[in-house]
């Protein structure tokens, strides 16, 4: 989620930080289950060996190989979840945005309720600059998780951006009811409410905003 998260204020340096010590952590626990195929003689050709496999791949940073592992788990079993997010992840990675979204949009497709498959397929419409299939993510990732503030701001922001000033004061609303104490709702308010034509409501957001800060 980089690109949705630099959109909506967050830090893409600790992202990557979290993501580097994250993948670390699963290219141990993959090494482990490597080990154990032996033991319990797992069949090779079977469509965990190949996952297992293709998670190592992936956490080497071997993304051409960890796909083709993930390929054979599909002809498998098409039915497995994960496996299209996981393809699709790493064609964004590498900014392949039309196969990723395919991906992402096949893995929605066994399981609807995948909101980190939701919240990539914002990125990348992000990214590419298609602010309306963005808009439209974010209000799925919403009905996923309705108390999600970044994709609260991401659609105000969309919303502000094209003049749908009226429909901005809703997801900020929003962020106020889940989040009484989030200075950036008041601030983007008052931003909101200048466009409007509001000032004296902008300069009463504004003062709550810096209010906040002390």
């Amino acid at each position: 989620m980089e690109h949705f998260r630099t959109m909506t204020g967050g830090s893409e340096k600790g992202v990557q930080g979290d993501q580097a010590v994250y993948r670390a952590a699963e290219a141990y626990q993959v090494l482990s289950y490597l080990a154990s195929l032996e033991v319990y003689e797992l069949d090779p050709d079977s469509y965990r060996a190949h996952q297992l496999r293709a998670q190592f791949l992936e956490a080497s940073n071997k993304d051409e190989e960890a796909i083709a592992e993930y390929r054979k788990v599909l002809s498998r079993n098409p039915e497995v979840q994960n496996i299209h997010f996981a393809i699709g992840t790493l064609y964004w990675k590498d900014q392949h945005l039309q196969e990723a979204r395919g991906e992402l949009e096949a893995e929605l497709k066994l399981n609807p309720n995948h909101p980190d498959a939701v919240y990539e397929l914002v990125d990348i419409a992000a990214f590419s600059g298609d602010t309306q299939v963005a808009e439209k993510y974010l209000l799925a990732a919403l009905r996923l998780r309705p108390n999600l503030l970044e994709a609260h701001y991401g659609l105000e922001k969309i919303c502000t951006q094209s003049g749908r000033y009226q429909k901005s004061l809703d997801p900020l609303a929003e962020m106020l009811s889940i989040d009484p104490s989030e200075a950036t709702a008041h601030y983007r308010l008052a931003a909101v409410y200048r466009k409007m034509g509001r000032p004296a409501d902008a300069e009463k957001e504004l003062a709550i905003f810096n209010d906040k800060r002390r």
